[in-house]
């Protein structure tokens, strides 16, 4: 089938109606192996059961346990419904260069306007590999930038009764046009939030309860269990949970011994999160 390009990640099957999007990313691990990823698609169902039923995969990831395939059906038709209806924000699966699959990443619609939320899964065998920073990065650095600027129709030659089209298709975050990140990730899962990290992501700034007073992790107040600095982190905010000191569902800032500064929550199923941010130039 004959699609029309819109941009080097970006094109479209039925252009007309701007339906049936096709997205494309690619790069390389930290040893230079090349990893492909597209747009999800029915024919992916048997991957994503495989892997989100693994308790080892999904044990930091979302609710921290195994998905049903009624959810995981259900979660990639909405996806599969996004691309068809002509929308960018969606997930990607990907393979490696053998076509293997690896795992997928997710660039959905946030809880706030203008807002895309981040959220990743690899196979285990895949983990250490440098793919999830590499993945990260490019729906960051090149994703992202592309998505705003179709969204802003900056490039088209002329905003035409078809671009204008699309350029609507791509405003598709709570009827906005993309600027900013969202993610989040347990105190304990450092690699992931390391990750975040390196490739640019912040402390989020927004909603937080006590901007001007961060709670200091220093100052305890309590014995704390001989576990490893992250673990400790879960425990010393459960404990203020228990005090009556953080409340359930909101965000509080955090300083370590180093003057950095974490954004955290207390969910009410018991989760505790790192919340991350990044703006979209």
């Amino acid at each position: 089938m004959i699609t029309s390009s819109i941009s080097s990640i970006f094109s479209y099957k039925n252009p007309d109606d701007a339906k049936e999007l096709v997205a494309k990313l690619s790069g390389t691990d930290k040893e230079n192996r090349k990893w492909i990823a597209r747009e999800v698609q029915n024919i992916d169902l048997q991957y994503y059961e495989k892997l989100l039923s693994d308790e080892v995969v999904v044990k930091y990831f979302g609710v921290e346990r195994p998905w049903t395939n009624e959810k995981i059906r259900n979660r990639l038709k909405i996806w599969e419904n996004r691309y068809n209806e002509g929308h960018p924000h969606g997930a990607f699966t990907i393979f490696d260069d053998q076509n293997k699959f690896i795992g997928y990443i997710v660039a959905g619609q946030g809880d706030e306007k203008g807002v895309s939320e981040l959220a990743y899964v690899l196979s285990c065998e895949y983990w250490n590999k440098g793919i999830g920073q590499s993945v990260l990065s490019k729906i960051v650095e090149e994703w992202g930038p592309e998505v705003r600027r179709i969204g802003l129709g900056e490039g088209f030659e002329n905003l035409d009764k078809q671009y204008q089209v699309i350029q609507k298709k791509f405003q598709c975050f709570d009827g906005e046009i993309l600027k900013r990140f969202y993610a989040t990730a347990r105190p304990i899962n450092i690699s992931s939030w390391r990750i975040l990290e390196k490739v640019g992501f912040e402390s989020a700034k927004s909603d937080v309860e006590n901007a001007e007073d961060p709670i200091d992790f220093n100052v305890k107040g309590f014995d704390l269990p001989l576990l490893d600095y992250c673990s400790q982190l879960e425990s010393f905010i459960e404990e203020l949970y228990k005090k009556q000191e953080i409340k359930v569902d909101k965000r509080y800032f955090m300083v370590n011994e180093n003057d950095k500064i974490y954004t955290f929550s207390r969910m009410l199923d018991g989760r505790t999160r790192f919340h991350y941010e990044k703006e979209i130039n």
